[in-house]
């Protein structure tokens, strides 16, 4: 039998006169497709105001029952606790404010530090926090602002993402900021959601900016600016965001005469080097389409492959003179990593111009 189990956010819900109805519409579209359906369902930030101790399902299931009286559906009714373990009573709350700001959030104790080691640690302990129930963060500037401590506890309440701006280069200002908020924090879960939401905007604008300018190498890299980097070069190494704006540069930095974060690849060392990570991951996915003069790399964004040796902005000198220019100078902290980049800067520059010599 195959059992289906649907966690409902009806806070989405709320021009609807009766819950059963959504239940209902469920059951329409998966009539077909599964034998037992199991429906949890719940209020966000109304559910303190009710005391349900069980989840009941009767009136949806006499609904449900109407509708399909020869459907044979198995109900369940699950206790409260053990899908909603965080939320038990209003003693359990704790409130977050901000410094030099009236702003104050009161979020479930247990949901909280279910998320954040670093708040757990603060509110089960013998911490002045933890008796006085309360804690205030002190502004950081690209870390703790209003903006990031309202997505992070918007997030941590309804497991939503939510920026107040629909402006691109300030959504990922935003995204950023509260990327360093979360690992700050060590709110684990963010950063793949936060990384993919990223992705998604650049993906969305670079789809309506080709129908306009097919072929501009620059789309990925069009919202992102100097400041983005080098605040994402604070997170720590190997981090899905920070690697997500290096890799948005690979097809400009490969192609583009003028590519647009040069002075950021000699003075960001940490971007360089997730530059050459990126750059050698592409190069990896490349295809060589025999007997044609046409080499193609995979472009980490979008997936999608283009050419490597289309006479558009790219030639072979310049660009070992650009790989040249872009690894750290030589000091006594980075001289190691140096010589692995120029390894591998001069391996990449051999294979292009390997390729370039099969002309049309």
């Amino acid at each position: 039998m195959t059992k289906l189990h649907i966690v409902c956010d009806t806070a989405i819900l709320r021009e609807a006169a009766d819950l059963s109805l959504l239940i209902v519409l469920f059951t329409l579209v998966l009539d077909h497709l599964y034998e037992a359906v199991t429906i949890y369902h719940f209020l966000h930030r109304t559910w303190q105001r009710l005391e349900l101790p069980r989840l009941s399902l009767s009136v949806s299931e006499k609904c449900l029952r109407g509708h399909f009286p020869n459907k044979q559906v198995s109900f369940e009714s699950t206790p409260v606790s053990q899908i909603l373990s965080p939320y038990r009573g209003r003693e359990q709350f704790v409130r977050i404010g901000i410094e030099n700001t009236d702003i104050e959030y009161t979020v479930p104790r247990d949901l909280l530090c279910q998320q954040s080691s670093y708040f757990s640690a603060m509110f089960n302990s013998q911490f002045i926090e933890s008796q006085a129930r309360k804690t205030t963060m002190r502004k950081l500037e690209g870390v703790i602002s209003v903006n990031s401590v309202r997505s992070m506890m918007i997030w941590i309440n309804n497991g939503r993402l939510q920026f107040n701006t629909r402006k691109m280069s300030q959504c990922i200002t935003d995204a950023i900021e509260l990327a360093r908020l979360a690992d700050f924090c060590d709110i684990k879960s963010l950063q793949s959601v936060i990384t993919a939401h990223v992705r998604q905007m650049l993906l969305k604008h670079m789809q309506q900016g080709m129908k306009k300018e097919y072929g501009n190498v620059d789309l990925h890299t069009r919202w992102i600016t100097e400041d983005h980097i080098m605040s994402a070069s604070h997170l720590p190494q190997g981090h899905s965001l920070r690697c997500l704006l290096a890799s948005a540069s690979v097809e400009a930095f490969l192609k583009s005469p003028k590519y647009k974060f040069e002075r950021m690849t000699r003075e960001c060392p940490s971007f360089a080097s997730d530059l050459l990570a990126e750059v050698r991951q592409a190069l990896n996915g490349r295809q060589d389409h025999r007997p044609h003069p046409i080499v193609c790399a995979r472009d980490p964004i979008d997936e999608q492959y283009f050419l490597l040796n289309s006479t558009y902005g790219f030639n072979v000198s310049e660009r070992d003179t650009r790989w040249e220019t872009i690894l750290p100078e030589k000091t006594s902290s980075n001289a190691s990593m140096r010589c692995k980049m120029v390894f591998f800067a001069r391996e990449l520059c051999d294979q292009f111009a390997e390729q370039r010599r099969t002309r049309w």
